[in-house]
């Protein structure tokens, strides 16, 4: 393909990739004004604080396993090799998220006081938010890779979509506050992550190459601090405030 074919292409994908990014953004701002009529300052606070929480600990639990996929993906010379690829990240951040989500359950209430008197609830939420994040972030990363945007960009509405409407039910109608807010972010994640594995079977038998996954850390672990400067870039004020406020 020629240079000016290459740029096109690529051009075309990053538009579509774009549009999803800003999909995210236009749903912020339309459940905004539901926010400020329905929650408090300190729903605000306990949302922004778990938030900040469980960001730290995706990049942590994820070990750079994205990166390195993207790496060894494209560095795979058979549809063979590519399908290992897939399946080894796939069952590492899929063991990685489960044993994310099994402490935060266990460890709710610690952490919950720990987080100035946050309720369980919200901290349990919060980590299965955690769980569906990973690994549909992880599945729909296979769309990147076969240049499939226009379906990224589908699933990544219809996340939307669902996020919305969970979020108007659960907020506006049956007045769960900060809980509602969580549970609908995590429950179009869900949704849309459940028809994506029943889409992508076929890719996902259980296999796990050791020495590939060991390849791939080797690659993906040095990530990982780079990822925790960008944390505390977005979100250490957060936490700050969170404690100043007592």
């Amino acid at each position: 393909m020629s240079l000016a074919g290459e740029l096109k292409r690529l051009g075309r994908h990053s538009l579509v990739y774009g549009i999803g990014g800003l999909v995210s953004r236009i749903l912020a701002v339309l459940l905004l004004p539901l926010y400020t009529h329905y929650l408090t300052r300190a729903d605000y606070g306990a949302i922004e604080t778990l938030i900040a929480l469980t960001a730290v600990l995706v990049i942590v639990l994820r070990a750079g396993i994205s990166s390195a996929f993207f790496r060894y993906y494209f560095d795979a010379r058979t549809d063979e090799e590519r399908v290992v690829v897939v399946r080894t990240s796939f069952w590492f951040t899929m063991t990685m998220a489960t044993a994310g989500l099994f402490a935060g359950l266990v460890l709710a209430a610690p952490i919950a006081h720990a987080l100035n008197g946050m309720t369980p609830g919200l901290v349990r939420a919060a980590f299965v938010g955690l769980w569906a994040q990973m690994n549909y972030e992880q599945l729909t990363s296979l769309f990147r890779v076969e240049e499939r945007s226009v379906q990224f960009a589908i699933a990544s509405l219809a996340n939307v979509l669902v996020t919305i409407a969970a979020t108007v039910l659960l907020v506006a109608v049956w007045h769960k506050g900060a809980v509602g807010v969580l549970v609908g972010n995590f429950t179009g994640t869900l949704v849309v992550y459940v028809v994506l594995l029943a889409y992508r079977r076929y890719q996902l038998g259980l296999e796990l190459s050791r020495s590939l996954l060991r390849e791939m850390n080797r690659f993906g672990l040095p990530l990982v601090p780079s990822g925790l400067a960008l944390w505390a870039i977005n979100f250490v004020d957060r936490l700050f405030l969170n404690t100043i406020s007592g």
